[in-house]
């Protein structure tokens, strides 16, 4: 295994087979990360990073439980994922998706974002949520071209929930470096993350199978830089 990347609660690690391997770290490791890499951007009290760890790594830890066993119709969006008992798991590899944005034409970056909205539909149709709403950091597209989410530890699997990050609209603090594409990013989610299709795409999977059969991701170039 090589490492290719780490974040705030993993370490990534390629497979060599087209597949990662994303390894949780403990507290003390995580808070050493928040202090290299975030700790001298915020103007927060240093006492409260582990209060704030051990709730990411709880809020991590529900999204994992809630994923075993593995909802049906989801494997493809979550990168075919095998995930173990301590919240490590196996994925598709994949390119972040501001690394995407770097290298492909604007019609293919809006062409990601409109995907993006299908997902979040697919998910909400499969009773799941994104917590985060991070496009650029907690997404990625594959050799295939499937955009597919990074980050498991970032769901909830309550429709209150739903409404309730709907409401708070948290895609609106994303930022993407291309002035055009930041405003259609914006744009087009708030036109789509409405409680109103909260209401309408809520569960429908469930009750009716054929109700989604997933969004149709169009095929992209092959990413160079992968996650």
């Amino acid at each position: 295994m090589n490492k290719i990347g780490e974040g705030l609660q993993y370490t990534v690690f390629d497979l060599g087979n087209g597949r990662v391997f994303k390894r949780p770290v403990n507290v003390i490791q995580s808070c050493y990360r928040v202090l290299m890499w975030r700790y001298p951007f915020r103007d927060v009290p240093i006492w409260i990073i582990p209060r704030d760890i051990l709730r990411l790594k709880a809020d991590a830890r529900a999204s994992m439980n809630g994923l075993r066993p593995l909802p049906p119709g989801l494997s493809l969006q979550l990168g075919n994922p095998v995930i173990n008992d301590d919240c490590s798991y196996e994925q598709d590899r994949a390119m972040v998706v501001a690394d995407y944005f770097q290298t492909h034409t604007l019609a293919q970056n809006k062409r990601v974002i409109d995907d993006y909205i299908a997902l979040l539909f697919h998910f909400w149709e499969h009773g799941v949520s994104d917590r985060a709403f991070k496009l650029p950091m907690n997404f990625g597209v594959t050799d295939d071209g499937r955009l597919i989410l990074l980050d498991l530890g970032e769901l909830y699997f309550e429709k209150e929930k739903a409404f309730q990050r709907v409401r708070a609209r948290p895609w609106e603090s994303v930022l993407i470096s291309d002035e055009v594409l930041n405003d259609y990013h914006r744009g087009a989610m708030n036109r789509a993350m409405t409680l109103e299709n909260v209401e309408m795409h809520w569960g429908r999977s469930l009750s009716d199978p054929k109700a989604s059969s997933g969004p149709l991701i169009g095929a992209m170039p092959s990413p160079a830089t992968l996650r």
